[in-house]
């Protein structure tokens, strides 16, 4: 079967074989569900301003050089995060600063396309502390979650009720696109579950990927994005509206020249990558 019939035959719900039969992105009359774009997955903030000293938290990262919970002046909560320098394995350096740049970039791209990731937005008179919503909710490791990660593959999660299916599969999609390689087991929150094993995903359950910091690390191409999206059964028209957000964003004129490069590669990416779905 062609690629394209295949990502067609999964966003009807015809692939008999595949683990999303009766799939994620549509109900069981064939219409897309409420939670494919314009649904708000993505999390955000209004301001930029927090009111008061935030409360400390222990929370591990190698990043990190504070972490806390503050109330902002807007009334809404935020999670404060202090990026530090940080070198990889392979001996790169990234400072305070570009770890944020590009931990911004991906929450602009995310709000352009509705990822289900959260905002990042630079405190008011720094330049290295960001603010993002503060979910109620625990990462998977904190709940007790054992290796293998089950959001690492769709068929260790194939008996998830199909939200939070399609919120996992729409979260490592973006990651794909970013070049978000960090998505290890505590760069998630989810919310409704305080145990792993004895407290199961309900259709309330909200998943939420979160840190990132090294996106646009990784190398990623048009054969990179034609992969995952099929791994990941990424509807045809979900791959659409994806498109349409980063064109906008790109077209939107409000990027600076570094964000722009990198918003314009992944816009080559999808088109190179879909050009019959996206006329290109």
């Amino acid at each position: 079967m062609a690629y394209r019939s295949i990502l067609s035959a999964i966003a009807k719900g015809d692939f008999e074989n595949h683990p999303f039969r009766g799939n994620q992105y549509r109900d069981a009359n064939g219409n897309p569900r409420q939670t494919v774009g314009g649904n708000k997955q993505f999390r955000s903030l209004r301001g930029d301003e927090i009111d008061g000293k935030p409360t400390e938290f222990s929370v591990s990262g190698n990043q990190k050089v504070f972490a806390g919970k503050a109330l902002m002046k807007s009334g809404e909560v935020a999670f404060v995060k202090q990026v530090g320098s940080w070198t990889s394995p392979k001996g790169t350096k990234y400072t305070a600063e570009d770890l944020v740049r590009r931990e911004m970039l991906a929450s602009k791209i995310g709000a352009a396309v509705d990822a289900p990731i959260r905002s990042a937005t630079l405190l008011k008179g720094t330049t290295d502390t960001l603010l993002h919503p503060f979910i109620e909710g625990k990462t998977p490791f904190l709940m007790g979650c054992k290796n293998p990660f089950p959001f690492e593959s769709p068929t260790t999660i194939a008996n998830y009720p199909p939200k939070v299916r399609q919120q996992v599969a729409d979260a490592q999609f973006f990651n794909a696109l970013v070049g978000n390689g960090d998505t290890h087991w505590k760069n998630w929150m989810v919310s409704s579950r305080d145990s792993w094993d004895n407290n199961p995903f309900t259709d309330s359950t909200t998943v939420t990927s979160i840190d990132h910091s090294l996106a646009f690390v990784q190398h990623v191409d048009s054969y990179t994005l034609q992969a995952e999206a099929k791994y990941w059964s990424i509807p045809d028209e979900r791959i659409v509206s994806i498109t349409k957000g980063v064109d906008g964003l790109l077209a939107g004129g409000k990027l600076d020249p570094w964000e722009t490069a990198q918003v314009s590669s992944i816009s080559k990416n999808l088109h190179d990558g879909f050009p019959q779905l996206l006329g290109s």
